[in-house]
């Protein structure tokens, strides 16, 4: 497919990774990149388990912007990283450690692929980001994190920045100059049974007081008790995190912003696709987060409990 190839002074570089599990999440935030914003997009995805009709799939979600994109899908292998847990059994989080030697650009905006976009990411993507690696609008305090006890052996302090990793303004030439990725992957195979959050564990380790916090309304967190939504919001992206996802096994009924996923997933190719077809490893999720699903299981009858934005211990993952 022929398209419009971005000038480099008037595109913005963004990067994804997804894995089959996540090809609901992939055509809705792409959309929604584009919808709401007027820029030319170079759009890196990293996959792993599609066919090309998928990646044709992706192109007819993407008509209504073309001539304001270019798609380049590459496989990516997870094999390096395979006897470490990942993230709920993903290790696809993982390709966020090698950005800079992956891709060979000057800067990158990586986005999650459990985005809604309702913001014009060129805000975002022409920030300063004062000397830093990297920049991001979902920071917190180390002591919130899950794995504080484990931040703290290495010297963490409480009152230290940490970050989710779900979007990240990255000065990739800063990266290399900075050999980044191998000090990640030293990291990586030192304590690559310690990985709680995958990616983000390493990269909030590895850059520890060499990030800049962001306008957090771009990473704005949306658990599935979370409280609905107002669909009118703009000028923000609601980030999916924890399980399941609106798009997973029961997300239809335990997910509280249900409805707002579907909404824009309704404007996509993909649109009642993925919630009538039968695949074995969307079982998988359950049955290892079997407790997570109960709980929201028994707040679904007998009321939803504390608002997750509000229980500041909870840690943010992806």
């Amino acid at each position: 497919m022929s398209i419009h190839r971005p000038s480099d002074e008037t595109r913005i570089n963004i990067a994804l990774c997804a894995d089959k599990n996540m090809e609901p999440g992939v055509h809705v935030t792409l959309y929604t990149a584009l919808k709401y914003s007027f820029s030319i997009f170079k759009i890196y995805f990293f996959y792993k388990g599609y066919h090309p009709s998928d990646i044709a799939a992706l192109h007819s979600t993407l008509r209504p912007f073309s001539g304001r994109y270019e798609l380049c899908p590459r496989p990516f292998s997870d094999e390096m990283f395979f006897g470490t847990a990942g993230l709920r059994g993903n290790r696809m989080p993982f390709f966020k450690i090698l950005l800079g030697d992956v891709i060979q650009e000057q800067r990158v905006l990586f986005l999650d692929s459990d985005l809604v976009i309702k913001a014009d990411l060129a805000e975002l993507y022409d920030l300063n980001l004062k000397g830093c690696i990297l920049g991001t609008p979902g920071t917190t305090l180390a002591k919130y994190s899950g794995e504080y006890a484990f931040l703290k052996s290495l010297g963490f302090q409480e009152e230290d920045l940490w970050f989710n990793s779900g979007v990240m303004l990255i000065d990739l030439a800063l990266w290399r100059l900075a050999n980044l990725t191998s000090k990640n992957l030293k990291f990586y195979k030192k304590y690559s049974d310690r990985l709680y959050t995958a990616d983000q564990t390493v990269l909030n380790c590895v850059l520890r007081g060499k990030f800049i916090p962001l306008n957090p309304k771009f990473n704005i967190a949306v658990w599935p008790s979370e409280q609905t939504l107002d669909p009118k919001s703009t000028d923000c992206v609601f980030h999916f995190l924890g399980v399941p996802k609106p798009w997973d096994s029961l997300g239809k009924l335990l997910h509280r912003n249900f409805k707002l996923f579907q909404s824009f997933l309704d404007e996509t190719s993909y649109a009642n696709r993925y919630f009538y077809r039968f695949r074995p490893a969307r079982l998988m999720l359950p049955l290892r987060c079997y407790r997570v699903y109960l709980k929201l299981t028994k707040e679904k009858i007998l009321g939803y409990g504390v608002n997750p934005r509000d229980k500041k211990q909870k840690t943010e993952v992806s």
